[in-house]
């Protein structure tokens, strides 16, 4: 969750761990904010609002994710063999 919003969050899935059979050493993955589609929200301060019915899953590509006309990362996942 990206608080205060409900229902934004940052996450990974269907990231390959082991390509060709053989686990990774190290990967470094961009994580970007999703908007869950459960609450009307449209920024960090908007009260709580629940979409009925629930919308699909979305990338959020608006400010103030978007910078210079880009969608900006908001962190990043680094994932290490040890």
């Amino acid at each position: 969750m990206l608080a205060p919003n409900p229902d934004w969050f940052i996450g990974v899935t269907a990231f390959n761990l082991m390509p060709n059979g053989v686990w990774i050493d190290k990967a470094t993955v961009s994580l970007f904010v999703y908007d869950a589609g459960s609450d009307n929200a449209a920024s960090y301060t908007s009260p709580d609002s629940n979409t009925n019915p629930n919308e699909n899953i979305s990338r959020i590509k608006v400010s103030p994710f978007q910078v210079g006309g880009s969608t900006e990362a908001v962190g990043e996942l680094i994932i290490e063999k040890l």
